[in-house]
């Protein structure tokens, strides 16, 4: 083809269309020129005249080509309401999803989302970025850009840009299931810690998203000015990509619901229905205690707890799986078992299991046992129940309790407590009717007897009284008190755990 003719398709087809479309515009033009070339070749003129005169006939004198040049724009270009549109939508997209709730945290925190806010989001998160994929095959750059300007509008204000939360916070939840089931990982502290990991990392990642949309949206725009429309595929490849991030969010929203669920019984394995265990100490536990002596040979005593069916809790551990075996561990732990480090040897009797009529556990759950030997392969130290209260973020809170004043009587009487006074009246004072006795250490040692002890009291509240949880710690050496703290939340101080030390 002429040089002269490709350079006229170059000065009319506009450069802000997409090559398909440009292609085709220069094809039907090609070919009006070569009707045109034919008409004057057959009526005698030569080829070359015949070529000037078919381009004239086009409008080859500028004005008349800029105007063609205009028209194709006005026609096939970007009108000017869709980057308005575009970015109206958008806003009102994000917008409207943390209006109905689509977040996980803003001002202050949500929690968990729930299955059908994760779906949503994983929607709206994937029907953005397609969006602007199919605006970037279309050469929209004006709309494009709108949609990159409303996304950093979204992350710059922050409070907006909560729509992508929830998908955010079940993809954390979800690796960290498939870690858990797959690796030797203990993801469940980190999936439980809501506050401190799952919920700020959505909250951050929420913005970031918005940013990175945003920055994708302008590097698409600058591509497309420099290099102009890419070349555009089948209509097929929007349609199984669209499924595929349909079914992905399906998927990832219906695995979030298996995660919740594994996540929210993950720590009663070992206090709950299914297995055994009392946060204190039970009647079976207290029996097994009962029946060593200290100073008795340290194997005679195990032999008298294997025959009550008790066994070393790591060796027990070793008959589970993999996945059962880490949740034991991380139950271990948060029972806060912390005498496990001074030489003691944990025990368990798993045939135990949870009685539903027995809210407190002393009838029918499992309280660990403790024994510790001295250098001669004798019995030194036994012990019984927990070696802690159940703890959560907050502090020592005895939450298996049904309550009472005892809390707060606990509180007081502690400062009227002091070293010298005897066992059962100090047992008396903080203890009381309403406390719970969760732990008991026996130690015998140079021919003195010590013992620890814990006692909690969940506390009640009335409009003239401040609720006391409290968690008491107790040291006595041969029936007199040689130690103590107090251990004490507030009902509305529960950032902070207050600890009492005893007056002496």
């Amino acid at each position: 083809m002429d040089k002269r003719i490709e350079e006229y398709l170059d000065s009319v087809v506009p450069e802000r269309l997409s090559k398909r479309r440009k292609m085709l515009i220069r094809e039907e033009l090609r070919d009006h020129i070569s009707d045109h070339i034919d008409f004057y070749t057959e009526i005698g003129y030569s080829e070359d005249e015949s070529i000037q005169k078919a381009l004239a006939d086009m409008g080859d004198d500028g004005g008349v080509t800029a105007m063609v040049k205009k028209d194709f724009e006005k026609v096939y270009g970007e009108k000017i309401w869709m980057p308005i549109l575009a970015f109206v939508l958008t806003i009102l997209v994000i917008f409207t999803a943390v209006s109905c709730g689509i977040f996980v945290t803003m001002v202050e925190s949500k929690g968990s989302p729930q299955a059908y806010e994760v779906f949503v989001s994983f929607v709206i998160v994937f029907a953005m970025s397609l969006a602007l994929a199919v605006i970037y095959r279309k050469g929209l750059k004006k709309t494009l850009l709108a949609m990159g300007i409303a996304h950093l509008l979204s992350g710059a204000t922050v409070l907006y840009s909560g729509y992508s939360q929830p998908a955010i916070y079940a993809l954390i939840s979800d690796i960290g299931f498939l870690l858990e089931k797959t690796t030797s990982l203990i993801t469940y502290k980190f999936a439980s810690e809501q506050e401190l990991v799952n919920e700020y990392i959505s909250f951050i990642a929420g913005i970031v998203l918005d940013i990175g949309l945003a920055l994708v949206s302008l590097i698409l725009f600058i591509r497309l000015r420099k290099k102009g429309t890419p070349e555009k595929k089948s209509k097929k490849g929007i349609i199984i990509t669209a499924s595929v991030l349909c079914a992905a969010a399906i998927g990832l929203t219906f695995m979030y619901t298996g995660t919740e669920e594994f996540y929210r019984s993950y720590k009663y394995v070992m206090n709950g229905k299914k297995f055994e265990t009392s946060d204190g100490i039970c009647k079976q536990s207290e029996a097994a205690f009962e029946s060593i002596d200290l100073g008795m040979d340290y194997n005679e005593a195990v032999r008298r707890l294997r025959v009550q069916g008790y066994m070393p809790f790591d060796e027990y551990r070793k008959t589970q799986s993999r996945e059962m075996s880490k949740r034991l561990k991380y139950s271990l732990g948060e029972l806060e078992l912390t005498v496990t480090d001074e030489g003691y040897t944990v025990f368990i009797n798993p045939n135990i299991f949870y009685d539903d009529n027995d809210i407190y556990g002393r009838n029918g759950s499992n309280g660990f046992v403790y024994l510790r030997a001295d250098s001669d392969g004798c019995v030194e130290s036994k012990g019984v129940g927990s070696g802690a209260a159940v703890k959560d973020k907050y502090g020592y809170v005895p939450d298996h309790h049904s309550g009472g004043s005892g809390g707060r009587d606990c509180y007081h009487n502690f400062k009227t407590v002091r070293a010298g006074d005897s066992r059962d009246e100090v047992m008396k004072k903080l203890a009381g009717e309403d406390g719970d006795i969760f732990a008991r250490f026996l130690t015998l040692k140079n021919g003195e007897e010590s013992e620890y002890c814990r006692v909690s009291h969940a506390g009640k509240g009335s409009p003239d009284e401040i609720y006391y949880p409290v968690v008491a710690e107790l040291w006595f050496e041969n029936g007199k008190l040689s130690d103590a703290k107090l251990y004490c939340l507030g009902e509305y101080v529960y950032n902070e755990t207050r600890v009492y030390e005893l007056q002496k």
